[in-house]
Order: structure tokens, then C-alpha cells, then sequence
């Protein structure tokens, strides 16, 4: 009669595997998940002295959403080598392995437009350097209900005839850019437009919405601007077309010297705008 004496114990090892199949086109995985993440086993010291981890080995065809089974395992040694599980025991007999699956789409990045200063987005250029586009991966129902990335939003009257910027790339916390790049510069040129040098005269600067018991007077003489829109137009215009009017609405019961910002009227030249921002000096006093 042969028999050994060891010693009973338990221990934790870790589950560890690898997905045996094929992916979907268009489609990545993430790295395996497994749980429990550690098993314990429990038998004779000298039984379960060589085992290493618990390893598994699952997989489908075309998958093309995140893929779990639940399956058992197999006892290894540090080489890699296959264990017996004579005499040992399991805290869990199975695992619940799963395969994070990712879609990958192509979406542009794009800025959005603000008409003005007599251009609107059929008078522009819009360069996006170094990429128009980027590549993300991600959950499929968060990406299918992203088709463009806005990086900003620009306004054609704050420039005359080029701008240029970069931007931080907006990314949302569940996907993954495959693409690497983080910033996009953009440059915005107008096309087609031409400016030129403006005078309001004083009888033509005005103020809107003073408060009730309140006066304004009008300190500014002149209002030097510029205007943009095509070139035959510009040359038709005369300093009587033009008018600058500040809003004092927000100025309430202000007193004393203010310089409100004005808004450029045209007027018969639909297709001409001021390009900039311009403000007057106005007096406010109480009316005795």
C-alpha cells in the first residue's frame, strides 16, 4: 500500500485566455474579459503547487457585436504546460468569457458657419489639415448616430479675408481614436468677395431702446468700417446707404460715457456686410 501525506490549502490564480475566431469586417475587439477573474482552487499542496493560472479558450465566426459564453478552463503551469485536476477543487467550475467588440467608421470633421460681413458659406474655402476626417472606434449604437465631429463654430464677419485656428479634436469618453491625431487646423478663406474702407458720418450713427427718463448724446463724430461683398456692389454704395445703430437695452439706468457696440445696415445691398465688431461713445444722462 502506497499513500502521501500533504498538506490541504487553497490558493487564487488568476483566468487568463484568448479568443480562437474571426471578426467581422470594419469591426475590432477589445481585450478579453473574464469573470470571475480569479478562481480559487483548493486541494493537497503537492497537487496544485505547479498550477499557474486557469486558462481559456472560446470563439465565433464573423462576430460582429460583443460575443460571451460561458465555458471551463484548464489548469497550467508557469511554462505554459497543462496540469491534471486530479484531487483539486474549484470555486467556480465555469467562466463567463467575453469578447468587447468595437465598430471602426470613418466620420468628417467639419466647422459650422455663421453668415456675415456680406459672405455666407458658398462665398468660403474650409481647409482641415491634417485629416478632413477621423477614425474612431466605438460601441456600434453610440457611432451609428454620429455622422460629422463640429470643431468649432465661426462667424464670417469676424474676419476679412482669411482665418485660421486650431482645435481640439472633441472626443466622447466611450471611443477610442483610432487615427491618433488629437488637433485639426483650420483655415477659412473667402472666395470671390472683395473689401473696401467705409466713413459713417454722425448724422447716420444713432442708439435704440433708451430707457424711459433717460437721454443719450452721441459723442462720436465718425465711424470708420469696412465692408465686404462683390465688387461691383461695393463701388455703388455711398456713405448715405450706411447707418450704425447701438442697442441700449441692456444699459438700463446707466449714467455717464459707454461705448455699446453698433450694428452696420446696408441699405438696398442685401449681399454686402460690415466685417467686424465697431462701437460709438454715447453720453447717457437722467432726464430732470
Amino acid at each position: 500500500v502506497s499513500f502521501m501525506v500533504s498538506n490541504l490549502v487553497s490558493r487564487p490564480i488568476q483566468v487568463r485566455g484568448s479568443f480562437d475566431g474571426s471578426l467581422a469586417e470594419d469591426y475590432i475587439a477589445e481585450t478579453p474579459v473574464f469573470e470571475p477573474s480569479t478562481i480559487t482552487i483548493s486541494g493537497p499542496e503537492a497537487y496544485i503547487k505547479d498550477v499557474d493560472y486557469a486558462w481559456v479558450t472560446f470563439g465565433a465566426e464573423n462576430v460582429s457585436q460583443t460575443y460571451s459564453v460561458e465555458t471551463g478552463f484548464t489548469l497550467m503551469d508557469k511554462n505554459g504546460n497543462e496540469c491534471s485536476i486530479d484531487g483539486i477543487s474549484f470555486s467556480d467550475e465555469v467562466v463567463t468569457a467575453t469578447l468587447p467588440i468595437l465598430i471602426v467608421k470613418d466620420i468628417p470633421l467639419t466647422v459650422e458657419l455663421v453668415s456675415g460681413g456680406g459672405a455666407t458659406s458658398d462665398d468660403v474655402k474650409v481647409t482641415i489639415e491634417p485629416y478632413d476626417t477621423i477614425t474612431l472606434a466605438g460601441d456600434s449604437a453610440v457611432l451609428a448616430r454620429k455622422n460629422r465631429i463640429v470643431l468649432a463654430t465661426i462667424d464670417l464677419s469676424d474676419f476679412a479675408s482669411s482665418f485660421t485656428d486650431t482645435y481640439t479634436i472633441p472626443l466622447d469618453d466611450d471611443t477610442i481614436n483610432m487615427t491618433g491625431i488629437t488637433e485639426a487646423k483650420v483655415t477659412v478663406e473667402v472666395v470671390g468677395l472683395t473689401t473696401r474702407p467705409f466713413t459713417i458720418r454722425s448724422q447716420n450713427l444713432s442708439c435704440i431702446n433708451v430707457t424711459d427718463g433717460y437721454s443719450y448724446e452721441i459723442l462720436s463724430e465718425n465711424l470708420e468700417i469696412v465692408l465686404r461683398g462683390p465688387e461691383d456692389e461695393l463701388a455703388r454704395i455711398g456713405s448715405e446707404n450706411i447707418t450704425a445703430v447701438a442697442d441700449l437695452v441692456d444699459y438700463k439706468n446707466s449714467v455717464g460715457t459707454y461705448m455699446p457696440e453698433v450694428k452696420i445696415y446696408v441699405d438696398g445691398f442685401s449681399d454686402v456686410g460690415a466685417v467686424g465688431t465697431y462701437t460709438i461713445s454715447v453720453e447717457l444722462k437722467k432726464v430732470s
